[in-house]
């Protein structure tokens, strides 16, 4: 994927100086600063301490060739849009060929039970000789992946990255947890589910939600 199909793709200029050109190749789409390899573009999100772009020399050491947010990188080219953590979802998803909508995504989500549920739910699938992968709070498991996440739902650039993964070694369905944090953050924007349960609901979280409504 090259700058310019991203820009097109999200209908806005290029702003900085695009020494390397339009055309020089995105390798991946991160969010996190600490994590951004030679190639990759920054999506920089406002947060509620920091800003993405506090951290754009350090992206620009580490080699990344493009910044996207909500105003443009001072160091590196830039695609501004109106709200960057609304269209990450979308966006990588995109990116990565949209593997939800090949893969049976089997979601689950609600106040308490979550983690148990979609394990069974994996064990259910593994059990009927489904090739499944398996992204909770406790695991993300599955062809390239077997690691103890730092997040319920991970962010959408390592959960689309995830699903291409999966995808590419030939998983047919996945067991996803899915936090309310996740979907009130857009983190599962982009994804097609098969299948999402709930378990029930309950006064948890309400430091974040404010309210049950919320």
């Amino acid at each position: 994927m090259t700058v310019a199909q991203i820009a097109d793709h999200l209908d806005t200029a290029i702003l900085g100086d695009l020494t390397a050109g339009s055309t020089a190749v995105v390798r991946d789409i991160d969010d996190d600063s600490r994590t951004i390899r030679p190639g990759d573009a920054y999506l920089a999100i406002p947060g509620r301490r920091w800003h993405g772009l506090d951290f754009e020399r350090d992206v620009a050491a580490a080699g990344a060739v493009l910044v996207i947010s909500d105003r443009p990188s001072s160091v590196l080219p830039s695609l501004v849009v109106d709200e960057p953590r609304r269209i990450m979802g979308p966006l990588t998803s995109w990116f990565h060929g949209e593997p939800s909508r090949d893969l049976r995504i089997f979601g689950v989500t609600g106040a308490n039970g979550k983690t148990s549920t979609t394990h069974f739910v994996d064990a259910a699938l593994a059990a009927t000789g489904e090739a499944g992968g398996l992204i909770s709070g406790a695991r993300i498991r599955g062809p390239g992946y077997d690691v103890v996440p730092a997040r319920t739902t991970p962010e959408a650039p390592m959960l689309q990255r995830t699903m291409a993964t999966f995808r590419r070694h030939g998983v047919t369905c996945c067991a996803m947890e899915v936090s309310s944090h996740a979907i009130d953050q857009g983190r599962v924007d982009g994804t097609a589910f098969r299948v999402m349960a709930f378990t029930n609901l309950s006064d948890d979280h309400l430091d974040y939600h404010e309210s049950m409504e919320g």
